[in-house]
């Protein structure tokens, strides 16, 4: 069982937030607290002086969460990105450009058949990497006002890392951005 005690943190609109801890810390815990996913058993959580409960569900529609544990759909590489979007307002140019974003674009256009590849159960025709990187485009494309990645390059290479989150701290202008790791270079 993971106890968060005397936590006090403000998250201002359009800033990064990072949360480093060991593994087990309740660094996760403590997200899935703020998206209202965890009830607290004492204190309260406020969004601009509303209480969470009040407000929860519309609160929650302003997340796009990358799990360290991604599901990759035995589907087609776009399925993968729009996952639970509308199909019918596909927008390629967005998609196109989270491609490039999530460094995938060169990889998408080797692909046997682009975006209409089918990667297999679990991403099997993926590395962990790319697979990876689809779970972050998938974020991106739901195009929310909060990104919350946990652990979402713990499969990169640092080369890949590195240009993915500079990437990512481009987005900081339209963007809250909270970001959980182990690793305290983040």
């Amino acid at each position: 069982e993971i106890t968060l005690k005397n936590i006090s943190l403000e998250i201002n609109k359009n800033n990064i937030i990072g949360i480093v801890g060991k593994t087990g810390s309740g660094k996760s815990t403590l997200v899935k607290i703020i998206m209202g996913l965890i009830n607290p058993t004492s204190g309260k959580i406020l969004i601009d002086d509303n209480k969470l409960e009040d407000i929860k569900y519309k609160w929650q529609n302003n997340f796009a969460y990358i799990p360290q544990n991604f599901y990759i759909l035995d589907d087609s590489f776009l399925e993968n990105i729009l996952f639970s979007e509308d199909k019918k307002e596909i927008n390629i140019d967005k998609v196109n450009q989270i491609l490039k974003f999530c460094e995938l674009d060169n990889l998408v256009d080797n692909l046997p058949q682009g975006l209409n590849t089918i990667v297999g159960p679990s991403g099997k025709l993926l590395s962990g990497g790319q697979a990876q990187r689809l779970a972050i485009a998938r974020g991106l494309y739901q195009d929310r006002d909060i990104l919350i990645l946990d652990e979402a390059t713990n499969a990169l290479d640092k080369d890949t890392e590195d240009k993915i989150l500079k990437n990512i701290l481009f987005l900081k202008k339209s963007k809250t951005i909270i970001m959980i790791s182990h690793n305290q270079k983040i």
